[in-house]
């Protein structure tokens, strides 16, 4: 991994060279974006061919065993290592607002890939969205400090990031209250798609905390000359991104399974975007390095993306309704023209 990051960036190995060039890297943000963007748009590809994959199973078939899931799996693990290999390059608080990229990508490709219908206040609300994360990326703090190995090991134990923990915490007692509830008194029904969403989401957002923690040791590796990498803490960190993103693959795959994507996939891309913004701006102290009138203009474009998906979660499930309130009629007609010919 470092090799490659070291591909990515050629810094010279040296000490002296590298705090000679260090005013230079500021301007890489620009290629973190750049590239985050492209890697968002092709995870999002991904996830799209895992939901036709799963319109497609038989029933009680797995979906990890269909070629399709398996390609929108490979498509997606592309666009995460795109991701990774810049996530060292800008703070995350701004890399993950991109997120709302991918709601733009799912509104053109629902459509066409499933006939689902995209409703015009869901596009004004997608617009919100776009607004809001170019306010964050023109407001938001860019640059990242050289990390290590025991930088890092302070980070998990800054009050903010353990509010968050603590918080987090409590969202998942309350989706696992909903879900005993559910199953005792309504006929014994599991979980929705909203609660696989979010326990997606917050799963996702320590993934990031985690998945980006690697790339700034491997980034440090390539600027430096000393190895970050080599060391029993990268390898836990690495063992830790992985079931952290395993958890939120599964239940990102159970929401796609029940309900639509055009619905799915945006609100679990607004709550990631949301939960990984809090997870690596607490972890990382990305929101100290902010002035006063940066951070007011930051949590603007931040209350921007809210209204966003406030405006976008209410269309989006009145559109959901009315779909499901046309489907009888749908099959009522179908069933009256074929009677007819005959």
């Amino acid at each position: 991994m470092a090799s490659l990051m070291a591909s990515v960036i050629a810094y010279p190995a040296s000490q002296d060279a590298f705090h000679h060039l260090h005013p230079s890297r500021d301007q890489y943000w620009l290629v973190g974006i750049f590239v985050t963007l492209v890697g968002t748009t092709v995870g999002v590809v991904g996830y799209m061919v895992q939901k036709c994959a799963h319109t497609n199973l038989e029933k009680n078939q797995p979906y990890w065993t269909c070629k399709n899931w398996i390609m929108g799996f490979l498509i997606m693990c592309f666009g995460h290592m795109m991701c990774w290999t810049v996530q060292g390059l800008t703070s995350q608080s701004i890399l993950s607002c991109f997120n709302c990229w991918n709601i733009i990508i799912v509104f053109v490709l629902g459509p066409i890939a499933f006939g689902e219908h995209v409703s015009q206040g869901a596009l004004a609300g997608a617009a919100l969205l776009i607004v809001g994360c170019m306010w964050i990326v023109c407001s938001g703090e860019k640059d990242v400090p050289i990390a290590t190995v025991a930088s890092l090991k302070t980070n998990w134990f800054n009050v903010e990031f353990l509010v968050y923990v603590a918080f987090t915490m409590i969202i998942l007692l309350t989706v696992a209250f909903r879900f005993a509830l559910r199953r005792s008194l309504v006929c014994n029904l599991g979980c929705s798609s909203i609660d696989f969403v979010i326990i997606a989401s917050i799963s996702g957002s320590y993934a990031v905390v985690c998945s980006k923690s690697t790339s700034l040791l491997a980034l440090s590796t390539a600027e430096t000359g000393e190895n970050q990498i080599m060391r029993w803490e990268f390898l836990v960190v690495f063992a830790v991104t992985f079931i952290f993103g395993v958890t939120q693959l599964h239940c990102l795959n159970l929401a796609l399974k029940m309900g639509e994507a055009i619905v799915v996939l945006p609100t679990y891309n607004a709550t990631a975007m949301i939960t990984q913004m809090l997870a690596a701006g607490t972890f990382f102290s990305e929101f100290d390095q902010f002035g006063a009138r940066s951070l007011a203009s930051f949590w603007v474009g931040v209350f921007i993306i809210i209204c966003g998906i406030t405006t976008l979660s209410h269309f989006a499930n009145h559109g959901e309704k009315q779909s499901e309130e046309r489907r009888p009629l749908e099959k009522l007609r179908s069933s009256s023209s074929s009677s007819f010919k005959v």
